[in-house]
């Protein structure tokens, strides 16, 4: 910058300028000399000097101020620099203040979107847990309105029922003004359909010439007098029979007994005060030295044409002249256990069942032990197989006497199976149904849910019709009679070492249990004709198949020319095989959901259960069965 050159019209003027005043300086100081010429030249030469050492010192001085006016100009452009510079400066620490303020607000306007957000959020989710907790108030309180008209309802159902019950209670009380007697057992009832229901017998003078008409009540569904209980007759063994729709018929429900004409007769005996019979001998034989005997006339009494009362309308049935012929029982037995898969082969094994047939003594017996004893580690086969042999032994020492009377075999088949009740030692439970046939009657004795159909052909030999069928004996539903063997107190100690420790609890939680006994039995005589069929069987057959379909399935097989022994094998294994199918069935409505509906309890399909079925054929030993 300081070796640049002058501009030419600057120095022009500053020539000119030196020149004019250098040119007057030396004039004015020029030295003295001793000539004109040699004054004029050293003047010249004088001047020139001087105006030599002025320009120079006049270029100098222009390049001093030259270099001064550039110094001056670059001190002045590094001020302006520094400015530019500091102005940068500020701009970047401006931009930088700037760029921090933003993020500052940047950051304070994220938190408040975030702020604002959670606020939202936590609005949302409050707004949500107060309608939930709103919605969840409403329910309860919904739910306790429910419950407490629920509460109401049943309450008001119940009050309804009560009343009704008081209500039906009072109207059988006024009806049945006799139902607190103590003579009770001596009301007489008929409780099947009919128009009208009278009795006569050798209780009204003269025998068999009144006929006392029963009453129906609407309350009991049912016929009824209480003649033997308003009349005080002396105490002794009264002949009777129900004349129903001008029809002589006995009720098998009731004592069945010959007179001395040989016709059957229903009997009521009248015993002495303080005295009552069992349950269990309510067909017994009563020897009439033990009474007065009634007077009785001459006057022959209408047969019947069964023993039960199921027989009403037999003229369909075979003739009565068939009844003189005798009958031998011809058996067939089928027994399966429970089955564990629904297509799986039919089994023995593991069955809980037990039964013996004998055709030479026309003898049968069936045992259904409890299967819930294996719950408490004990085979529940153990018990009815030592029961069923035990009652063959005490059979085959005790044979049935020629001289016995017909109606006190139900109190010998009783003691065979008391004496083989108390032969058992095996743990278990079990009912119990056996049967002989003597002299063309059916005397049975049972116990529990075990039962038996005799069904009598009809004129045509192809259709059947079911002339009786015993009721089962259940303390409630589910829960039958059965004969049990238990451990006694002094073998708890021994039962709990070998591992029956739920058992011994059981049995000391129920502890004032009461058991049945075989007098508890109820015994059957039923007269039996040439071709009735005999179809007995455990409660796995009739909780799973109606007497219908029973009838129906038995009906099949008349139309096979079939031995006896034949068909009755194959009807037993039929009727098992489909007992066990509608056990399977979860849709089916079978008696068993048919009965516990009754005890108000839900059951919807078959009973899966240990089966077992005899089925025996009353034949005259001469006759072709077909």
């Amino acid at each position: 910058m300081f070796r640049q050159k002058l501009n030419p019209k600057v120095l022009q003027h500053f020539k000119t300028k030196t020149n004019q005043e250098v040119g007057f300086m030396c004039i004015l100081q020029l030295p003295k000399t001793h000539g004109i010429c040699g004054y004029s030249s050293e003047v010249q030469r004088y001047s020139r000097l001087e105006e030599a050492n002025y320009r120079k010192t006049l270029i100098t001085a222009a390049t001093v101020i030259q270099k001064n006016v550039r110094k001056f100009l670059a001190q002045h452009l590094l001020t302006r620099l520094k400015l530019l510079k500091e102005k940068e400066i500020q701009n970047q620490n401006a931009t930088i203040i700037q760029k921090h303020i933003r993020q500052c607000l940047a950051k304070k306007k994220l938190n408040y979107l975030k702020l604002m957000k959670n606020l939202l959020n936590i609005r949302e989710e409050a707004a949500k847990c107060i309608q939930k907790n709103y919605r969840i108030s409403l329910l309860k309180k919904n739910i306790r309105i429910l419950n407490l008209v629920s509460r109401l309802g049943k309450i008001r159902i119940q009050a309804a029922i009560r009343i009704q019950k008081i209500l039906r209670s009072y109207l059988v009380r006024k009806e049945l003004y006799f139902i607190r007697n103590k003579k009770l057992s001596l009301l007489i009832t008929w409780w099947y359909p009919a128009k009208s229901v009278s009795i006569a017998g050798s209780f009204t003078y003269p025998p068999w010439k009144m006929e006392i008409p029963l009453i129906y009540s609407p309350l009991l569904k049912a016929f009824y007098s209480s003649f033997f209980i308003e009349n005080n007759l002396q105490p002794a063994r009264y002949y009777l029979k129900f004349i129903v729709d001008d029809m002589w018929l006995c009720d098998g429900n009731m004592q069945l007994a010959q007179d001395l004409e040989g016709n059957y007769n229903n009997v009521l005996t009248v015993f002495r005060e303080k005295t009552c019979v069992r349950r269990a001998v309510s067909t017994r034989n009563f020897v009439l030295d033990d009474f007065q005997k009634p007077q009785l006339e001459d006057t022959k009494v209408p047969r019947i044409h069964s023993g039960n009362i199921n027989s009403i309308g037999t003229a369909g049935f075979l003739k009565n002249e068939d009844c003189n012929l005798t009958v031998k029982l011809y058996f067939g037995s089928f027994m399966a256990s429970h089955p564990r898969k629904k297509h799986a082969e039919l089994e023995i094994e593991n069955c809980a069942d037990a039964y013996f047939t004998d055709f030479d003594e026309q003898i049968f017996a069936i045992a259904d032990g409890v299967g819930e004893w294996e719950s408490f580690g004990l085979d529940p086969s153990l018990f009815p197989n030592e029961l069923i042999e035990n009652f063959r032994k005490e059979f085959s020492c005790n044979r049935l006497s020629s001289g016995i009377n017909d109606f006190e075999i139900c109190g010998y088949l009783e003691k065979l199976l008391n004496s083989a009740y108390k032969r058992t030692s095996k743990f278990g439970s079990s009912t119990f149904l056996l049967g002989i046939l003597r002299h063309n009657y059916l005397y049975t004795l049972s116990l529990g849910d075990s039962s038996f159909l005799v069904l009598r052909p009809r004129e045509n030999m192809l259709q059947l019709t079911e002339i009786f069928r015993l009721v089962e004996q259940q303390h409630t539903f589910n829960c039958p009679y059965q004969l049990s063997r238990m451990p006694e107190a002094c073998d708890y100690d021994d039962m709990q070492e070998k591992g029956f420790t739920s058992l011994i609890s059981f049995l000391k939680r129920n502890c004032s249990a009461e058991y049945d006994l075989p007098q508890d039995a109820h015994a059957e005589v039923i007269p039996l004709q040439p071709c009735d069929i005999v179809i007995i069987g455990t409660d796995g057959l009739f909780d799973n198949l109606y007497d219908s379909d029973i009838i129906r399935i038995a009906e099949q097989f008349l139309h096979y020319e079939l031995t006896p022994e034949s068909f009755c094998q194959k009807l037993a294994k039929e009727l098992v095989i489909q007992a066990i199918n509608k056990g399977w069935d979860t849709t089916y409505k079978s008696p068993f959901s048919k009965n516990a509906s009754k005890y108000g309890k839900r059951y919807l399909g078959g009973k899966l259960d240990d089966t077992t079925v005899i089925v025996a054929i009353a034949l005259e030993e001469s006759a072709v069965f077909r």
